[in-house]
């Protein structure tokens, strides 16, 4: 966008993107989370039996927080250029 080779109108490549690199980040971070508690499990039991569903649960919920976090920061970005 500095050289100014990415337009305005290029705005639903530029969201598809965001959604792929959003979704891989989310998930990467996500089986981080995951493996974690499952390991914490393993070791000293401190999730009970609810380990399975909790880890599920924060697996989609940090996919859900990248994505909402990353998308509408670059959204911003092409709708205002050099205001923001």
């Amino acid at each position: 966008m500095a050289v100014r080779d990415v337009k305005l109108r290029d705005w639903y490549l530029v969201i598809c993107r965001e959604l792929v690199s959003g979704r891989a980040l989310g998930i990467i971070l996500g089986t981080i989370g995951t493996v974690r508690i499952l390991v914490w499990q393993k070791s000293f039991g401190t999730y009970g039996t609810q380990a399975p569903v909790l880890a599920l649960t924060i697996f989609c919920a940090l996919i859900g927080v990248v994505l909402s976090g990353q998308s509408p920061g670059r959204c911003c970005h092409s709708l205002f250029g050099d205001w923001v």
